[in-house]
C-alpha cells in the first residue's frame, strides 16, 4: 500500500498538468533524483517511486524517506558520509576549549566536510556556470527556419533538450539543497544562542535584504520602469509566462500581464544591520562570516536557476507548433493544441510511422479530463492499495471564518478583497485594495506582488520568490495556509494579520 500527498508537490506543480506537459517533466525529475541520491548515498530512484501524475494532478510518496525500509543504500558512498560523521564528531568531542555548543559545533565541522569545498567552488564559478546554463536552456534551434519537421529531426531536438535539462537541473538540486543546509544550521546556531525560532528564520532571511542581483527583485524593478518598452519586457520575461502555454495550453496567455507598470517604490532595505546582529550572537562561530556570504549568494543563485529553468518553453512550444504542421499530423481534423493532448512518447512512434490516427480517439477524451480537473479541487490525499485501486482521503472543504497556522514571511496587517489568481487571467482584478492568494508564489507572478495589500500563498517558504518580493516592498505575506485556494472565494472581505499567522474572513 502506498501513500500519495500534494503536500509537497504543489509548490512546484500547483495547477493541473497535460499529458505532454507531464513527459516533459520526467526528464528533470529524473535529474534531481539522481543528484539526490548520489548526495544522500542512496540508490537512485525513478520518478514513479516517488511522484505519482492522476487525474492531471502530481501527488508525491508520503514519508517514503523517513521509512529506512524504502532505502537502497549505496553502501560506498554511505559508508564514506558515516566516515565523515566520525571524524567531526571526535574532532569536535577533542576540541572542547572551543566556544558554542558541541552539536553545533559538530554540524559545521560536518557541514565543511561533505560540502564546503563543493559551496566554495560552485560560488566561484557560478559567473561563468550562469552563463552557461542560460545558453543551454534557452539554445536556440531555429524552428522557425524548419519547414519540415520530420522524425529523425524531432528526436535530434528533443534529445539535446533533454539533456540540457539533465545538466541543468542537477545543479539546480545542488543549489536549493546547499542553501537549505546552510539556512537550517544558521537557525540551530541561533536557537542554540537563546534566540526564538520565529525570530531566528527572521534574521537569516534579513540576509536576504537589498540584493541588487536578485531575479525577482530586478523583475519587480523593471516592471515599474516605465521608460523600458513593453517588448523589452517580453524579451526578458516571456519565457516565464510560456509555461502556462505548455503545461495548461487551454488557459492561453493575456496581454494584460504587460500592462502592470507601475508599482510602489521598494523600500530601502539592508542586511547590513541583520548581519551585525548574527555575527554578534554567533561570535563563538569562525565560519559565521563565511557562512553569511555562502548563504546570501546561494539564494541569489537560486533565484537566477528557477528564472532560467523556464528558457526552454519557448522553443518546446515552437517544436510542437511544427509536430502541428507535420504532414503526418495534418491529415487530422483537430483543435487546435490537441497535440498537449500526446506525450512525448507517442509524438515520437507517431512521426516514426507517419501516422498519428491510432492516436486520434484518445485526444478528446483526454482534453475534455483535463479541463475538468481545471474545475474541482483535487482530493489532498490518496491510498494506493496493492490491487492498484486508490482511495481518496481528506476532501477538502471547509465553511471556516478563520484559517490559521500560516508561516509569516513578510510582517504586516492589511484588510481588502479577496483574489484568487488561478490564471493570468485573473490579474486584471488585482489593486492595492486587494489581496491576492495563490497556490505557489513562483516567480511569473513577481511584478504583480507589488501591486496588490497582501499576499496569502499555500506552499513556499521564507525564501520564495513571492517572499523576498513582499519583504523588499513591505507588503504583509503568509505562506504554509492550507487549501487558502479552495477556502477563499473572490470577493470575501478579509483581515490578513501575517504577525499572528491568520487570515479572519469577515464577508
Amino acid at each position: 500500500m502506498k501513500h500519495w500527498t500534494r503536500e509537497e508537490s504543489k509548490e512546484r506543480f500547483p495547477k493541473a498538468i497535460t499529458p505532454l506537459g507531464w513527459s516533459l517533466l520526467q526528464v528533470p525529475l529524473e535529474a534531481t533524483l539522481f543528484q539526490m541520491s548520489k548526495t544522500f548515498g542512496v540508490k537512485n530512484y525513478h520518478t514513479w517511486d516517488l511522484l505519482l501524475w492522476k487525474d492531471s494532478y502530481v501527488y508525491s510518496r508520503k514519508d517514503f524517506f523517513k521509512s529506512f525500509r524504502h532505502l537502497q543504500f549505496n553502501y560506498r558512498q554511505f559508508a564514506e558520509i558515516l566516515s565523515a560523521v566520525f571524524k567531526a564528531a571526535v574532532k569536535t568531542a577533542c576540541a572542547r576549549k572551543e566556544k558554542g555548543k558541541f552539536k553545533d559545533r559538530f554540524f559545521i565541522r560536518l557541514f565543511y566536510s561533505l560540502f564546503g569545498r563543493q559551496v566554495k567552488d560552485l560560488v566561484e564559478r557560478w559567473p561563468e556556470e550562469k552563463i552557461h546554463l542560460k545558453k543551454i536552456m534557452g539554445r536556440d534551434f531555429q524552428l522557425q527556419k524548419i519547414t519540415s519537421l520530420n522524425y529523425e529531426l524531432f528526436v535530434q531536438i528533443k534529445n539535446q533538450m533533454q539533456e540540457d535539462s539533465r545538466i541543468f537541473f542537477a545543479e539546480d538540486f545542488n543549489v536549493y539543497f546547499l542553501k537549505k543546509l546552510l539556512f537550517e544550521l544558521l537557525k540551530s546556531e541561533l536557537v542554540s544562542a537563546g534566540v526564538s525560532t520565529d525570530k531566528a528564520e527572521s534574521l537569516i532571511t534579513g540576509l536576504t535584504y537589498g540584493q541588487e542581483e536578485n531575479f525577482s527583485i530586478q523583475m519587480a524593478r523593471d516592471f515599474q520602469n516605465e521608460s523600458m518598452s513593453t517588448e523589452e519586457l517580453k524579451k526578458r520575461y516571456g519565457h516565464l509566462t510560456d509555461n502556462w502555454d505548455l503545461f495548461a495550453p487551454t488557459l492561453g496567455e493575456t496581454e494584460e500581464f504587460w500592462k502592470f507598470r507601475k508599482a510602489p517604490k521598494l523600500k530601502e532595505l539592508s542586511a547590513t544591520n541583520t548581519q551585525e546582529e548574527v555575527r554578534s550572537l554567533l561570535e563563538w562561530n569562525p565560519k559565521i562570516d563565511e557562512m553569511m556570504t555562502w548563504f546570501e549568494k546561494l539564494v541569489i543563485i537560486d533565484e537566477d536557476l528557477r528564472a532560467y529553468s523556464s528558457l526552454q518553453y519557448p522553443q518546446a512550444r515552437e517544436l510542437m507548433a511544427l509536430v502541428e504542421k507535420s504532414e503526418p499530423y495534418k491529415e487530422l481534423v483537430v483543435k487546435e493544441n490537441s497535440i498537449y493532448f500526446l506525450d512525448l512518447i507517442e509524438i515520437e512512434h507517431a512521426l516514426k510511422k507517419k501516422d498519428f490516427h491510432p492516436y486520434f480517439d484518445l485526444l478528446e477524451p483526454r482534453r475534455e479530463a483535463f479541463l475538468k480537473a481545471l474545475t474541482v479541487n483535487p482530493p489532498f490525499e490518496f491510498i494506493q492499495h496493492d490491487n492498484g485501486r486508490f482511495e481518496e482521503l481528506k476532501k477538502i472543504e471547509s465553511n471556516s471564518r478563520a484559517l490559521e497556522g500560516g508561516v509569516c514571511v513578510s510582517h504586516g496587517i492589511v484588510s481588502g478583497e479577496i483574489v484568487v489568481v488561478k490564471g493570468l487571467d485573473d490579474i486584471a482584478r488585482i489593486s492595492k485594495q486587494t489581496i491576492i492568494v495563490l497556490a505557489s508564489a513562483t516567480p511569473v507572478y513577481a511584478p504583480l506582488y507589488a501591486l496588490c495589500g497582501g499576499i496569502i500563498s499555500e506552499m513556499g517558504g521564507q525564501l520564495s520568490h513571492g517572499a523576498i518580493v513582499a519583504r523588499e516592498f513591505g507588503i504583509p505575506m503568509l505562506t504554509g495556509v492550507e487549501n487558502a485556494c479552495v477556502i477563499l472565494k473572490n470577493g470575501q472581505s478579509v483581515i490578513l494579520d501575517a504577525d499572528q499567522g491568520v487570515v479572519k474572513v469577515q464577508s
